[in-house]
């Protein structure tokens, strides 16, 4: 899977207190975006919303990512009740090849992963699997 990542810093205080959470999922097909992280929440930090975005599209799919993004920051003004004037700044980043992982074999692969990351000593305190996809808190 390749990721692209959207940060956005917006002008409008106050509106990551409207939701109780340090990330939340996007369950709409006319939305790109899979997840967005509010990093004003996650650290502890008032002022300019901090947000965070991921869509993340298959290795062999043709993707526009100008295209992507656009339509991401779009997005993410409308869901915060925004618009164009309120972005101080706004930045992306494309990953290829990242973190999903088949569930074929989960517990097989997570055992490899954290003896790969200890020889490294990276010790993980937490595997947290959903949807097919495990993160590692470190």
């Amino acid at each position: 899977m390749n990721l692209i990542q959207i940060n956005i810093v917006l002008k409008t205080e106050g509106t990551s207190q409207l939701f109780n959470a340090d990330w939340f999922y996007i369950y709409d097909e006319n939305i790109d975006i899979s997840r967005v992280s509010l990093l004003n929440n996650v650290r502890g930090v008032f002022g300019n919303l901090i947000v965070q975005a991921e869509i993340f599209r298959r290795n062999d799919e043709l993707k526009d990512v100008q295209s992507l993004v656009k339509k991401g920051i779009s997005d993410l003004l409308r869901i915060f009740q925004c618009n164009e004037y309120d972005i101080v700044s706004s930045s992306h980043l494309e990953v290829e090849h990242t973190y999903p992982v088949p569930l074929i074999d989960t517990p097989k692969i997570i055992s490899t992963l954290k003896n790969e990351l200890e020889n490294l000593g990276i010790f993980t305190f937490l595997v947290f699997m959903e949807i097919g996809i495990i993160h590692f808190l470190i």
